[in-house]
């Protein structure tokens, strides 16, 4: 027999969102009088069953239920969903495997290219190039 699934609560923190970002969202579950909540703008509820294997807590599934939404996420178990998160940038929304920052390659970024006709070094901009009209 299985365990009972832990329910969890999800919601967004309205007051996070900008311009340029969705908002952050907050996931929140409460274990034998104990309260876990995680928050992110991606995968609140993967950060979450993070924290609850680093508490120890037993592998069972876990309920999602989103504020304001009918129905509800089902994760087989805590740590499959440890294992995911999500991300997006310019393609939309995926869930991808999760790498734990210390164990990320670190990609070896170009320096910024100069731009136009500026002169690196110095910061000033060219001389302006005057036309030679031929004397013909």
């Amino acid at each position: 027999m299985t365990a009972p699934a832990i329910i969890v609560t999800a919601r967004p923190l309205e007051e996070t969102r900008t311009a340029n970002s969705g908002c952050i969202w907050l996931a929140e579950c409460e274990i034998g009088g104990q309260r876990f909540e995680a928050r992110s703008r991606h995968g609140a509820v993967n950060t979450l069953a993070r924290e609850l294997m680093a508490a120890g807590i037993t592998d069972r599934p876990l309920e999602v239920r989103f504020d304001g939404l009918a129905g509800s996420l089902r994760w087989g178990s805590i740590a499959a969903a440890a294992k995911r998160t999500y991300t997006e940038g310019n393609r939309p929304l995926q869930c991808i495997r999760w790498v734990a920052p210390q164990d990320a390659v670190q990609a070896i970024r170009a320096p910024p290219k100069q731009g136009g006709k500026w002169r690196a070094a110095t910061g000033v901009p060219p001389e302006p190039q005057i036309p030679v009209k031929d004397a013909a």
